[in-house]
C-alpha cells in the first residue's frame, strides 16, 4: 500500500494497475482528502495574509509614503484635522 501515501497524481495514475475494488476505493477516498487538504491550506493562507495586512496597517502608519516630503506630510495632516 505504498500507493496510499503517494501524491494524488500517482494515485490516479495507478488506479488502472490496481484490482478494481482497491483502485476504485482508493481513488474515491483520495479525491475528497486532496480537496479537503487544499481547502485547509487555502484557509490558513488567507488567515495569515489577513493578519499580515492588519499588522502592516497598524505598525506602519507612522511611515510616510515614498516621495512625500516632510512639509507635504505636515500640510496633509493639518488639513485632516
Amino acid at each position: 500500500m505504498d500507493v496510499a501515501i503517494a501524491s494524488i497524481g500517482v494515485i490516479l495514475a495507478s488506479d488502472p494497475q490496481l484490482p478494481d475494488a482497491v483502485g476504485s476505493s482508493l481513488t474515491t477516498a483520495a479525491q475528497p482528502a486532496f480537496t479537503s487538504g487544499l481547502n485547509t491550506a487555502g484557509l490558513v493562507s488567507a488567515v495569515i495574509a489577513a493578519l499580515a495586512a492588519l499588522v502592516a496597517a497598524t505598525r506602519l502608519r507612522h511611515i510616510r509614503p515614498t516621495g512625500e516630503s516632510a512639509s507635504e506630510s505636515r500640510s496633509s495632516e493639518e488639513s485632516v484635522r
